[in-house]
């Protein structure tokens, strides 16, 4: 009995589609999720979420995040904004 070398037909891992994916097929899956991530990152504002048209003026980091200028500008004026109202006023003179 058995020793023969033989399969079991009826065994989990030869039935088609009852086994986990391969790590090959995970990755297939995975990467038009990255290309798409990729897409959306080089076409949209990493600040406002806006689509950079054509006419957009755009600013880029050295981590090649790209931005839109006017939102970029937009949200260092209100951050300077913000840390001045936050900062004591005193009437001493330095």
């Amino acid at each position: 009995m058995g020793g023969d070398g033989g399969c079991h037909p009826n065994g989990r891992q030869f039935m088609q589609g009852t086994m986990e994916c391969s790590k090959y097929e995970k990755e297939q899956r995975a990467e038009p999720d990255k290309r798409e991530q990729a897409l959306i990152r080089t076409r949209t504002c990493c600040l406002t979420n806006t689509p950079l048209e054509s006419d957009t003026l755009v600013v880029a980091d050295e981590l090649g995040s790209l931005f839109a200028k006017e939102g970029l500008l937009k949200v260092i004026a209100l951050a300077s904004l913000l840390i001045l109202k936050s900062l004591p006023h005193s009437s001493a003179p330095c």
